[in-house]
């Protein structure tokens, strides 16, 4: 081989080379940055993530601040206000009698009874502990003696259902259940809590004066319905009308069976 020709096939090897080797670089800095997009959109959608659930949290901690002042209100703070005034007007009587002393302990061992179970059901671990069925129907019970309607419960549910969606159930139908009993003037209220292989469903249905779906606001309650739902990848629709009642649907994806 002549030298210049083995010169040329150096200089063709060398600049070869450093043609696979540019290529090798670009690809892998390609694939570098390909990469650091994928970790940076990753992190991203935790934090969004992250930041969805602290935005829930407070939503709900919101609604359940916004739930005990209204139950203080209305009932504690009622029967209060009814003892307070019996025992204003026993305080003319130079002679109380036993009947005015006997409704007087009667109404604060009510008002105690109502801040106990109100504590009760704001206590996740106590949820947990006494099991979605028998929390609803505590919640139903009450509304049956304060004789504000009829309720009827059923519930067929065989999978263990987890701690968090457990405490979110409940929830939603503490909400129904007081958005019923104080808006809806309802005669008769139901709640269905249903599963199969695919599906949570609960179905939630009073015959009160019900309203306009299609000029509803998003409230509070509604917003925190919203965000209980996302977290849980569910969905819902609403089916009222004046005067109609109102039928609340909601469908959650089937869950693993953990506690």
């Amino acid at each position: 081989m002549e030298p210049q020709e083995a010169k040329y096939l150096i200089i063709i090897f060398i600049v070869t080379m450093l043609v696979f080797l540019s290529m090798f670089v670009i690809l892998f800095l390609l694939f570098q940055k390909k990469k650091l997009n994928f970790l940076i959109q990753q992190e991203q959608e935790k934090l969004e993530h992250e930041r969805q659930l602290i935005k829930t949290k407070i939503e709900i901690a919101e609604e359940n601040t916004k739930y005990i002042s209204q139950e203080l209100h209305d009932n504690v703070g009622q029967i209060l206000s009814v003892a307070a005034m019996e025992g204003r007007m026993a305080m003319q009587q130079s002679v109380i009698p036993s009947d005015t002393v006997k409704e007087l302990v009667e109404l604060t061992t009510s008002a105690l009874s109502e801040i106990r179970s109100l504590s009760r059901t704001l206590n996740p671990d106590y949820i947990n502990e006494k099991g979605l069925e028998e929390m609803v129907k505590l919640e139903l019970d009450r509304v049956d003696r304060l004789k504000i309607c009829s309720t009827e419960f059923s519930i067929e549910i065989k999978r263990a259902m987890p701690y968090k969606l457990r405490i979110m159930i409940f929830r939603i139908i503490q909400e129904f259940i007081s958005n019923t009993v104080k808006h809806a003037q309802a005669k008769n209220l139901s709640i269905d809590l249903q599963e199969d292989q695919d599906f949570l469903y609960l179905i939630m249905k009073d015959d009160g004066v019900g309203f306009d779906v299609e000029k509803i606001t998003k409230g509070n309650g509604l917003i925190n319905l919203n965000s209980r739902l996302k977290h849980l990848n569910g969905t819902y629709t609403i089916q009222s009308k004046a005067n109609q009642g109102t039928i609340l649907n909601i469908k959650i994806p089937a869950y693993e069976t953990k506690t």
